[in-house]
């Protein structure tokens, strides 16, 4: 159910993915990415602040006990964002997934 509401809230911005772009090792559920922008609802986008042009890909997969334990997790640069940065996201994330453990969490992640 919760796929179905991210679905239906994020429209676009989440999509199935496979392959290389999905995350080795899940074999329970698809892989979905969400792309993820540094910019709020109702913001416009300055083409030339590289700050906000950047996307991240917030790829996730359920685990066969989610959500009594945190989903599969990976970051992607869909657009300008360095390794680095994403060691970093990736790092935040799990650990708020980690304190989340029990209940939906993917929405309060993005």
């Amino acid at each position: 159910m919760e796929v179905e509401a991210l679905e239906s809230i994020l429209m676009e911005d989440m999509i199935r993915v496979d392959g290389s772009e999905g995350i080795d090792g899940a074999t329970h559920a698809p892989c979905y990415q969400i792309s993820v922008s540094a910019l709020g609802d109702g913001e416009e986008e300055d083409p030339s602040d590289e700050s906000q042009t950047a996307r991240l890909g917030l790829v996730f997969s359920h685990t066969p006990n989610y959500p009594d334990e945190p989903p599969l997790l990976k970051c992607r640069s869909v657009k300008g964002l360095f390794d680095g940065e994403l060691v970093a996201v990736h790092e935040l994330l799990t650990k708020h997934a980690a304190e989340s453990v029990g209940m939906a969490m993917i929405f309060d992640l993005v």
